[in-house]
């Protein structure tokens, strides 16, 4: 047998064609509430995941001693402090509506 009669005989084409999918929109989770609540869900997981890690820096601080943790202090203050600045002097405000003032 030659590799022409074995490749026709398997069923086997070089260039398979490709199943036709409809194209889905990124938005698509919003068309039902079990959708929607799915994805709520799942995004639940990155505040559990920004406090496992602000909680692991603390902890390497606590054992470095206390120079390393009024070091982390003073970060974690300032990380704290700068958004509730923002929206307490209104500089959100004319972030988002800057034609406003």
């Amino acid at each position: 047998m030659s590799q022409e009669t074995t490749k026709t005989a398997t069923g086997y084409t070089e260039f398979h064609p490709r199943w036709y999918r409809e194209r889905v929109s990124v938005y698509w989770w919003l068309g039902q509430w079990q959708y929607l609540k799915f994805i709520l869900r799942e995004l639940s997981s990155v505040p559990v995941a920004i406090f496992v890690v602000i909680t692991l820096f603390q902890l390497r601080a606590l054992i470095s001693g206390p120079a390393a943790y009024a070091r982390f202090e003073h970060w974690y203050c300032l990380i704290y402090w700068l958004p509730h600045q923002t929206t307490r002097c209104g500089w959100s405000y004319r972030l988002w509506w800057p034609g406003s003032f």
